[in-house]
């Protein structure tokens, strides 16, 4: 109660002299007060305020459809740390949060304000060709398409930030009800050895996620744009496949390890929970989406062949094969489809035979992609470059199939298929060469 009676004078304080010296700051702080204090159980910041700054945060995305899940989701962890600080250190002054718990929703706060200038230096200085396809990303959504995806994002980064906020809640209670003399045992005990490592967690993701970014930054913008299409190899990117992504994961379990010791209900578990299982499945997502791209353009390459054997998204792996055997393995896969080809070939020539003898012949596309897809799983299709071999065979026959049945269906004299030679190549629009003889054709 006294508390509670303390606060409102000070409010009608500051009211007061906010009218007669109009100053701005100590109007914000009234507002603050009056918006997210409820004195009553000692919690000035509680789950609808946060998830009000969440979805305040978020609404960048309105400006930009792809700033929901980027920009608007820094700006939604800048913004919920921010208030908290300001409101748990220099509103409530009778508080004295401990050291720990500050720097718990300060490495939140740091993470957030460098993803979003990582962001946008990314957007308008380093890559301007990326802003303009988030112009036309932005320009073919509908307006009513954005409401659910604002609330959706809200509510999970209200839920990823929570942690910080019970450790903030359940500080203020523990020192209040503290003495001087006690304060040190009771800020020990509040962590304890789950906290502790989980701000060891912060630090060392927060850590790895920066240097991994400014080396593939780096990277990529080497001088004449030479590596701009190349695969990022250097620093922390040599052992291991994404390193940003591995220490997103890593800040954000600490994140949630640093706030079990303020987590007092059930309810508050599965809220802290369900932001930690969130941002694991979106970074699992992102990492399976990022793999297959990397398969499309780097998969025919040697060398990223040899790394995705070695390396995984934790790092190196335990086992894998050794580089003499990866050659074998790699001539044998090269050879067994130049003999699938051949003999793909010789089955197109005999249907060929047939057309120009004048017998009916229904040619399957799906047919002949099966047959491929079994001629190169014989052959040990486990690596990426088995893959993309099995789609430059298989776009390779069915165009051919395609340009032969519009002949045919044109009332045209019937012509064999062009000859593949002993590379897999064509004179016709076919690319010019096997992915693993020529990678500056296939690419």
């Amino acid at each position: 109660a006294d508390s509670v009676t303390k606060i409102r004078d000070r409010c009608a304080d500051n009211q007061k002299r906010s009218v007669n010296t109009g100053s701005n700051l100590s109007a914000l702080r009234n507002i603050l007060v009056c918006i997210v204090s409820q004195p009553r159980n000692k919690r000035p910041m509680t789950g609808p305020a946060v998830l009000l700054l969440a979805l305040l945060g978020s609404s960048l995305g309105f400006h930009s459809f792809i700033y929901f899940v980027s920009v608007g989701f820094a700006a939604s962890v800048a913004l919920t740390t921010a208030v908290a600080l300001f409101v748990y250190n220099l509103i409530i002054k009778e508080s004295q949060i401990p050291v720990l718990t500050n720097l718990h929703t300060i490495l939140a706060l740091i993470w957030s304000l460098r993803l979003i200038l990582f962001l946008l230096h990314r957007e308008y200085v380093t890559w301007p060709s990326f802003h303009d396809k988030l112009i036309q990303v932005n320009q073919d959504s509908v307006l009513a398409s954005k409401f659910p995806v604002w609330i959706t994002c809200g509510l999970f980064y209200c839920c990823l930030c929570m942690p910080c906020i019970y450790r903030m809640n359940h500080a203020l209670e523990a020192v209040s009800t503290a003495t001087a003399s006690s304060m040190s045992s009771v800020t020990t005990q509040q962590w304890g050895p789950v906290g502790i490592t989980g701000i060891h967690l912060q630090i060392i993701g927060l850590s790895i996620e920066t240097i991994s970014d400014a080396q593939k930054q780096s990277f990529k913008n080497a001088p004449n744009n030479v590596n701009r299409e190349r695969w990022c190899h250097v620093g922390l990117w040599k052992v291991c496949s994404h390193p940003n992504y591995l220490g997103e994961c890593l800040f954000w379990l600490g994140t949630y390890l640093g706030g079990i010791g303020g987590q007092q209900h059930w309810h508050q578990y599965f809220i802290s929970g369900i932001g930690l299982a969130g941002i694991l499945a979106v970074v699992r997502g992102l990492y399976l989406a990022l793999l297959r791209k990397q398969m499309l353009h780097y998969g025919h390459e040697e060398e990223f062949s040899h790394f995705s054997e070695r390396v995984g998204f934790f790092g190196p792996k335990l086992f894998f094969r050794t580089s003499e055997s990866l050659r074998r393995s790699s001539s044998i896969r090269r050879s067994g489809v130049q003999i699938g080809v051949s003999g793909i070939e010789e089955d197109l020539r005999r249907k060929s035979s047939q057309l120009d003898s004048g017998d009916d012949l229904d040619v399957s596309l799906s047919s002949q992609v099966q047959t491929t897809a079994d001629v190169a799983t014989a052959t040990t299709s486990s690596t990426l470059e088995d893959r993309m071999n099995r789609m430059y065979v298989e776009q390779t026959l069915s165009a051919q199939q395609q340009h032969h049945l519009q002949q045919q269906q044109q009332h045209r004299s019937p012509t064999p298929p062009p000859a593949l030679d002993e590379k897999g190549s064509s004179d016709d629009d076919a690319p010019n060469s096997f992915p693993f003889t020529d990678t500056e054709a296939h690419k």
